[in-house]
């Protein structure tokens, strides 16, 4: 990938209990030059990474809670315009999939990551995952809309629940 993305580099924020492990992996790979870690961040720090970055990265492992899960920081890397790279972690996939504002690579497959990677760097002036990014978030990934069907599950449990 070096050679497709000579200026590729991967900055990770946080300080969970992943992150040695993280810099063990990055070491044995050969690519500590090309990783920052950055510790925890406050979330105005984060903003000023996410906005200066070329590809927004979700990298969670396909399984069956993943699967349950939307991370936040996917709506934000959306409302900034960002293209994403997402595992293909089932609501990860959908979203970024009928949004068309990213790529999709296949969990644990550092091979197919890196050809996502390079995919997107090819089209890094196509401003247009972006752009289709922020109008999905605003028309369909908000909390007024998250709420309304949030509310609509809820109500349904207690009447089941009430009728049982």
């Amino acid at each position: 990938m070096r050679k497709e993305v000579p200026n590729v580099r991967l900055y990770i924020a946080g300080a969970g209990n992943d992150l040695p492990r993280l810099k063990t992996i990055a070491e044995a790979e050969g690519v500590s030059d090309l990783v920052t870690f950055l510790g925890f961040l406050p979330f105005d720090q984060i903003h000023s990474y996410m906005t200066k970055s070329d590809l927004c990265l979700v990298p969670h492992v396909y399984n069956d809670f993943i699967n349950t899960t939307i991370p936040n920081k996917l709506f934000q890397y959306m409302a900034l315009q960002k293209p994403v790279l997402v595992s293909n972690a089932k609501p990860l996939a959908r979203i970024v999939r009928q949004c068309d504002c990213g790529f999709v690579f296949k969990s644990g497959s550092r091979e197919d990551a890196a050809a996502k990677i390079i995919a997107a760097h090819h089209a890094r002036h196509d401003n247009s995952y972006g752009a289709r990014g922020k109008i999905c978030a605003e028309q369909y990934y908000t909390w007024e809309i998250a709420s309304r069907e949030l509310l609509r599950v809820y109500r349904g449990l207690t009447q089941k629940t009430q009728e049982a």
